[in-house]
């Protein structure tokens, strides 16, 4: 039986950075936020340009000069296979179906996944507005349901930067497997924050109104300092 996942993760690259932009490429990775598991029969479509103008979508020359400044590899992926680009209207039919094959709607077992864009309007900002150009009345996925990559690294930055990238920046399937990688890194340690402060609290019966423990020592002093890097006691601040 295939396994459905709860999580897709999404990750676009465009010619601009507003809402009504062009779209160059879509990638979507299912993934398991609380196990980490990534399904690697993800959707990477590249996308005709021409067809994105036709539709309205618009072109940034700030963007354009931004991926001149980018790696030799991160421009050869941007223009790979570009020959093959389908238009617009066809790529969001195509992650249409795809989405409700991975996540199971067809067969309501989860209706209610979850998607995740790096940036509260970036990604999903701009695949809407795409959808909405291309005449599509309704989107794959329940707007409630949106989630933002940003957010959730802001609880927890300095687990982000333990992770080195790997592949090709600007690959979308690439940044999603790395964007998947530290959020779920981040969900676990924020999930696990109120087992510490369960156990701190059992033994030490007079501490009536537990907020903070240690990263390091797991303890709660009176006096804590809270840097890039987590929340320590004065003795393990260094860290």
């Amino acid at each position: 039986m295939k396994k459905t996942f709860k999580h897709i993760m999404l990750d676009l690259e465009t010619m601009g950075t507003k809402s009504n932009s062009v779209i160059v490429s879509i990638a979507a990775v299912p993934f398991d936020l609380e196990t980490g598991e990534i399904s690697h029969e993800y959707f990477y479509k590249k996308v005709n340009l021409q067809s994105c103008l036709d539709v309205g979508l618009k072109v940034n020359g700030d963007t354009i000069f931004w991926w001149l400044q980018q790696s030799e590899k991160s421009r050869q992926e941007l223009i790979k296979n570009s020959e093959n680009a389908l238009n617009i209207d066809l790529v969001l039919d195509e992650l249409s179906e795809y989405i409700k094959f991975n996540v199971g709607i067809s067969a309501n077992i989860h209706p209610d996944f979850e998607i995740w864009g790096n940036g509260a309007r970036f990604d999903i900002g701009i695949l809407e507005d795409a959808y909405a150009a291309c005449g599509y009345k309704q989107l794959p996925w329940n707007f409630r349901n949106e989630r933002d990559v940003r957010t959730l690294v802001s609880l927890a930055p300095h687990i982000k930067k333990e992770f080195k990238f790997e592949g090709i920046e600007h690959n979308p399937v690439h940044d999603c497997f790395h964007q998947i990688k530290y959020c779920h890194a981040i969900y676990k340690h924020l999930m696990n924050k109120p087992e510490q402060f369960e156990y701190q609290y059992e033994l030490s019966n007079n501490c009536s109104n537990i907020l903070f423990t240690c990263d390091v020592c797991g303890n709660h002093p009176n006096t804590i300092v809270t840097t890039s890097k987590g929340t320590f006691c004065l003795k393990h601040a260094k860290y």
